[in-house]
């Protein structure tokens, strides 16, 4: 059953990035400045450019995190997903909780594969990655300073969609081949 509060799912426009920053969860933020060449802003728009689909998540207008998968290859369908998050995730962890394996199969439904680093200090991120079933292997040193990161796999179950929200209800899913 889909959560009953007042939330809206919709695509990620270069205009979230600012309101995104300003409330960034600590953690997402030293993982992107151990991972990333480019500023925070240009590092977001980035993804957002390279995924395909990418969304952002609001409860009662707050905006809660942009997600996405990124793709891999372009020869395969090899994936990796991402989100930041604001601090808003502390405030509205339930429904993000509620949210995240239907929204996550979705978004994933593409990809066979599924590939991603995490900062081992994430730890929320680490538990809701494991949550969501993810493996995971490391860790390696990966960052720029040595830090180190997980990196967290899935083989994708392309027939296994439970039901998602409205909002992401798309073409997409009537075309699956199982």
């Amino acid at each position: 059953m889909m959560p009953q509060a007042d939330y809206r799912i919709t695509k990620a426009k270069l205009s979230d990035i600012d309101e995104l920053l300003a409330d960034l969860r600590q953690a997402d933020a030293d993982e992107m400045e151990a991972l990333s060449f480019s500023c925070p802003h240009t590092t977001v728009a980035q993804s957002i450019a390279l995924s395909p689909k990418a969304y952002t998540l609001r409860v009662e207008g707050e905006l809660v995190c942009i997600f996405g998968v990124g793709m891999l290859s372009m020869i395969g369908p090899e994936g990796a997903p991402w989100l930041l998050g604001t601090n808003a995730i502390k405030r509205h962890r339930r429904l993000f909780l509620e949210l995240s394996k239907p929204i996550s199969t979705h978004l994933l439904s593409k990809y066979a594969h599924l590939r991603q680093l995490v900062d081992v200090r994430n730890r929320l991120s680490v538990r809701w990655l494991k949550w969501l079933g993810f493996d995971f292997n490391g860790p390696i040193e990966a960052g720029h300073n040595g830090e180190l990161f997980f990196v967290v796999t899935m083989e994708n179950d392309l027939c296994a969609l439970p039901r998602v929200p409205t909002e992401l209800q798309e073409q997409d899913l009537s075309k699956q081949a199982c």
